[in-house]
């Protein structure tokens, strides 16, 4: 309660009072400070990782930092810009859905340009991505899809019946071998 009422009369303490207590690193603002160790926290973890990718459940030295990065995104349109400015220079993530997806499509525009194509085995993995999975994922959910991304994937060549499109190469080449033979 008493440190309470000091943090209420803060401006109205008189100068010796208030250096006492900045003697003693008194805390003026809980909400700042518990933002600054979070954001000290992140910063570790992209310092070490090289991302803001925090699992939802991650608890790093007794802080639950995967808790205060769910945070940040929940309160998008609170945060004031500087510390938005300050997240954003470690490449926060607002919206890891979103990224994920950007990320899976980057994989595939590597792919097309290696392989010519869309049609990306189930089992197709990258060193650090299961991309077989991801568009196996884009193909069972495109009715749910934002019409940019359709558009974007079509844009590669992207197949979205795999079936169809087998039947109709297979028709393709029986077309052709009959016109050969």
């Amino acid at each position: 309660s008493w440190v309470g009422t000091q943090r209420s009369n803060q401006n109205n303490l008189n100068a010796d009072r208030k250096k006492r207590l900045d003697d003693l690193f008194f805390i003026w603002n809980v909400t700042e400070s518990a933002w600054e160790e979070g954001f000290r926290h992140l910063q570790a973890f992209y310092d070490r990782e090289g991302n803001c990718l925090v699992p939802a459940n991650l608890i790093e030295n007794d802080f639950k930092l995967g808790v205060w990065v769910g945070t940040q995104r929940s309160n998008i349109k609170q945060i004031s810009s500087e510390k938005r400015e300050r997240l954003e220079a470690l490449n926060f993530v607002w919206d890891p859905y979103e990224s994920s997806w950007y990320q899976g499509f980057e994989h595939l525009k590597l792919f097309v340009l290696k392989e010519g194509h869309c049609l990306v085995p189930s089992s197709f993995r990258t060193e650090d991505f299961n991309l077989g999975m991801w568009v196996t994922s884009q193909r069972s959910k495109k009715t749910r899809l934002a019409p940019h991304k359709i558009e974007q994937l079509n844009s590669l060549g992207f197949v979205w019946d795999t079936i169809e499109h087998a039947w109709q190469e297979g028709l393709k080449h029986l077309e052709a071998y009959r016109k050969r033979e």
